[in-house]
């Protein structure tokens, strides 16, 4: 720190990727922890409504919801949100993506897939920027995608939630193909 000053952001990057580590060994707490350190540091450089603060909102809150604090990792999820959509030229597509990616994940968690489909689909308009379909039963193409990876967390969440519905309503067969066409493409993307 002497040598680089104690508000340096490398040291909020350091401390974010420790917290990410802990967050993904389950040690939410200390995970939160060297998140919120991240954080203090990211508002003392950068301010709060700066797409820096977004990263730490968006860290948090991932952490949160596998915390199963799902409050919480909303509140913070919809400030990073908020902040990549003020600035969307410094916000990446993948970054937006996840983030309704985790929103659609908490919603799935607590037992409400249509609300959870409405987000996995803002994601992968997010994740296929040629892709502006709104409907739930449409997907892109594979060669449109940004990020394989972030393309096929959501493929696989969207094909879960179709298939969570068709079971709590059996009358819903297309739910039920189009699910199957979804995790169809994600196999797609591994092959």
């Amino acid at each position: 720190k002497e040598s680089f000053g104690t508000n340096d952001p490398l040291f909020a990057t350091i401390y974010e990727n420790i917290g990410i580590l802990f967050t993904f060994e389950g040690e939410y707490d200390r995970a939160l922890e060297h998140l919120r350190r991240a954080f203090k540091l990211r508002l003392d450089v950068f301010g709060d409504d700066t797409p820096e603060a977004a990263r730490s909102y968006h860290n948090i809150g991932i952490c949160l919801r596998m915390k199963k604090d799902y409050s919480q990792a909303q509140h913070f999820l919809e400030r990073a949100l908020e902040l990549f959509n003020q600035n969307p030229e410094k916000a990446s597509h993948t970054d937006t993506a996840d983030i309704y990616y985790q929103l659609g994940k908490i919603q799935f968690e607590t037992n409400h897939p249509d609300r959870a489909l409405s987000y996995y689909q803002k994601a992968l308009r997010e994740i296929a920027p040629d892709f502006q379909e709104g409907s739930i039963y449409k997907n892109p193409e594979l060669e449109k995608s940004a990020s394989r990876d972030a393309f096929l967390k959501i493929l696989a969440a969207k094909a879960d939630a179709l298939k969570v519905r068709y079971f709590k309503d059996i009358t819903r067969t297309r739910d039920l193909q189009i699910s199957f066409e979804t995790y169809l493409l994600a196999v797609q993307l591994v092959e």
